[in-house]
């Protein structure tokens, strides 16, 4: 059935009504907005849509395919069918606003569409299952949260003796064909990673390209590059090949940090660090490299940019160590540069060029620093500030 013409067969006002209320073109508005766009109360409005709902129910009962039309809007509601896979009802309004018509007419005390803030659509349902439903909701997470390994979503419905539909609605869900995961599920990641480097250990002189360990895990890029960075026996030898052997040097990437660290006997800057990671890993990314840095225990990030090992006891002292770390101070610094640009406007991030190109890493150069140390000088009269829009210049007096 189309309700096309049904629809049309109705008293213009009450077309209009419904089409507000139900958003045949548009967004479905309240009692109060339809109220004040035609000047009445909004109980007002609500006794004109009882009654166009009404004529509509006398208009569409002469139709022979609405037994048809019923039993599917039934038959989706005992399944959970999302509100938007219901099709076919119209071919110039919107399905949905359709689907809601029809159950408001005929379904008052039998069918409901349910919104869920754990849900990615609306769904049908039967009303009388609505509580099974919200506990139905609230026990997918729990389950996802205690398995440890991926699971199948008609174990789940099984399971719980709810639909698969309500399952794949559920909003924390990761697709691997019909296998799901919760998104944050930390255990399925750990049971991967003892699987990820058994291949390796079982086949110790085989070099494995990207691709082939993608399809032997079935598992996406991204999981594989988490695997990689935690996995201690396994190296990246180029651009998507990895090998498990003793001769290459160090597996993760937080391993060579640890090691290039270990080696310099001092702090070092993500910069440094990462010049050196490149030499024996040139295809590694700086983002698997901060991510391991930020998920290490033995490291610690002392000052911005720069890290130590924890060992070292920099994490007690960082105040102590920030004050001498630096050969010059940045005010003394500051001025110089102001005096060698005697007539230059000079913006933070003009200042920070010429810090880096005069002192390189001797003097401190973060924007909170600057900024404070450009703020004493104008209270010292050295320099002053003018603004431009939203750019701030400094210039020596």
């Amino acid at each position: 059935m189309v309700i096309d013409v049904k629809l049309k067969e109705l008293r213009p006002e009450d077309f209009e009504l419904l089409s507000q209320r139900y958003g045949f073109f548009d967004t479905p508005k309240t009692l109060e907005l339809v109220g004040k766009k035609l000047g009445i109360t909004r109980e007002r409005v609500r006794q004109k849509q009882v009654r166009a709902l009404r004529r509509l129910r006398e208009i569409l009962n002469d139709d022979c395919d609405l037994e048809l039309v019923l039993n599917r809007i039934t038959e989706a509601a005992k399944n959970n069918v999302p509100l938007y896979k219901m099709k076919g009802f119209s071919r110039n309004f919107k399905d949905d606003s359709i689907t809601m018509i029809l159950i408001d007419i005929f379904f008052q005390d039998n069918i409901k569409i349910f919104t869920s803030q754990r849900l990615k659509n609306p769904i049908l349902i039967c009303q009388t299952e609505e509580a099974k439903i919200k506990d139905n909701i609230v026990n997918i997470k729990d389950i996802l949260e205690i398995q440890k390994e991926y699971v199948f979503i008609n174990e789940i419905a099984n399971f719980l003796n709810c639909s698969e539909n309500l399952v794949r609605e559920y909003k924390m869900l990761i697709f691997k064909g019909e296998r799901v995961a919760l998104f944050n599920n930390k255990n399925i990641f750990l049971d991967r990673l003892s699987i990820f480097e058994n291949i390796f250990k079982e086949n110790p002189y085989k070099i494995f390209d990207k691709q082939e360990i993608l399809e032997l895990m079935e598992i996406r890029e991204g999981q594989l590059r988490g695997l990689i960075d935690r996995a201690e026996s396994v190296v990246c030898l180029e651009k998507s090949k990895y090998a498990y052997n003793e001769n290459y040097r160090g597996g993760s990437s937080i391993k060579l940090v640890y090691d290039f660290l270990s080696e310099a006997e001092k702090p070092m800057t993500f910069k440094s660090i990462m010049s050196l990671i490149k030499k024996e890993r040139p295809f590694i990314k700086e983002g698997s490299v901060k991510a391991a840095i930020k998920l290490s225990d033995e490291i610690d990030e002392i000052d911005n940019n720069l890290f130590a090992l924890k060992k070292w006891g920099y994490e007690s002292r960082k105040k102590e160590f920030r004050i001498n770390k630096y050969k010059y101070r940045l005010e003394d610094s500051l001025e110089e540069i102001f005096k060698e640009h005697v007539e230059d406007f000079l913006s933070v991030r003009d200042l920070k060029k010429y810090l880096f190109e005069k002192y390189e890493n001797d003097v401190s150069s973060d924007d909170s620093s600057i900024y404070v140390s450009l703020n004493k000088l104008i209270d010292r009269g050295s320099i002053f500030k003018i603004t431009r829009g939203r750019s701030a210049y400094y210039k020596k007096k």
